[in-house]
């Protein structure tokens, strides 16, 4: 079994102009659920990525959903 029953899931929330409260290489897989889209300036986007870069482990994944365009 790959779930831990005692792990627990914990909400964050940030600003998007602030670091992200977790330490480098953190994560093996990020997934975003329609949220890149939203992102309305560069320096936001850019900030959003470098982020995702630093907090994913080597060799971690990134996944992303996006809304079609119809």
């Amino acid at each position: 079994n790959l779930i831990d029953p005692n792990f627990l899931l914990e909400p964050f929330r940030v600003a998007f102009s602030q670091p992200w409260p977790f330490d480098d290489c953190t994560f093996d897989l990020a997934y975003d659920a329609f949220c890149f889209k939203h992102f309305t300036t560069i320096k936001t986007r850019d900030h959003y990525i470098n982020e995702l870069v630093r907090t994913l482990k080597p060799q971690g994944y990134f996944a992303i959903s996006l809304a079609a365009l119809e």
